[in-house]
């Protein structure tokens, strides 16, 4: 039975060229990256809805397929998890620019689980927050970062929760800044290279607003807030969460990487802590 995306609204670059290489239908972008977006799309000659991640900017110069694998680490392309999107292919358009299929990943996203329903509770943000250093250690031991990590990227659905990821970040990565985004660590937004810290503050950010409802960082100008780290404590929010939850999201959230978690390991601990001491353990 062939996919049903009638309700998919065309974006604009699928009213400017319908078809990606020739084989790609172009629908919506459904989240976006510091510098790349993803947009749903359709292989027609395999009836396989897809995800394509498009490279934004300087991106979009991108003159072959070799020109992106090599911007496009293979380790990136063979990482493998239940919960990461698996990469299927490597390309370029002459009119599009870079691009990877990867796979399509049904369901909500947290961004719209938030949104439509309130923050999680505790338990279950924390849970959540466990899972994605699950994932962000498949990147660590293969010596990559995810760099990308929004609650846009988060899909809840019946195969649990999944990953998406933006592999062509570093394409464009030395040909611009990223767009301005609540859950950029400080040292994107200064232009240093991503290191685990980052993934880490990014997985904090997403926690943040998870358990909350709204990112650690607002304001008109986020390159700023966060570079200054000024930010309400969640309590703030949410007062039950208490002393301990603040302690935890004042070092997760630190504007030095050094005094940050340094390690997947070492903040998974300190989620396991802060779930006992806090009365937030999931039972059963």
């Amino acid at each position: 039975m062939s996919h049903d995306i009638s309700s998919i609204r065309l974006s604009r670059v699928t009213r400017r060229r319908s078809f990606l290489a020739n084989k790609y239908q172009l629908h919506d972008v459904v989240a976006v990256g510091t510098q790349t977006e993803l947009a749903a799309g359709y292989q027609p000659i395999i009836d396989r809805v897809v995800a394509l991640d498009l490279a934004t900017g300087t991106g979009r110069r991108a003159p072959s397929t070799s020109g992106v694998r090599s911007f496009v680490p293979l380790e990136v392309a063979r990482l493998e998890h239940p919960a990461l999107a698996k990469i299927y292919e490597l390309g370029s358009d002459p009119k599009v620019g870079a691009f990877v299929v990867q796979e399509h990943l049904e369901g909500e996203t947290l961004q719209q689980q938030v949104h439509e329903q309130g923050p999680l509770r505790p338990s279950d943000a924390i849970a959540l927050a466990r899972s994605l250093l699950e994932v962000m250690g498949v990147f660590h031991e293969a010596g990559l970062t995810h760099s990308d990590l929004t609650p846009s990227h988060i899909v809840s659905g019946r195969r649990g929760t999944r990953v998406r990821h933006h592999p062509l970040r570093e394409l464009v990565a030395s040909g611009q800044g990223p767009r301005s985004c609540a859950y950029n660590a400080p040292e994107q937004i200064m232009r240093l290279p991503s290191k685990a810290p980052t993934d880490l503050f990014r997985v904090a950010a997403v926690l943040h607003f998870a358990i909350t409802g709204v990112p650690p960082f607002e304001g008109e100008d986020l390159d700023a807030a966060v570079l200054r780290g000024h930010r309400a404590a969640p309590s703030a929010h949410r007062p039950e969460l208490g002393a301990d939850v603040d302690a935890f999201f004042e070092r997760a959230l630190a504007r030095d990487p050094a005094d940050r978690f340094g390690t997947v390991s070492e903040m998974r601990e300190a989620l396991r802590l802060l779930a006992l001491f806090s009365g937030y353990a999931r039972h059963g």
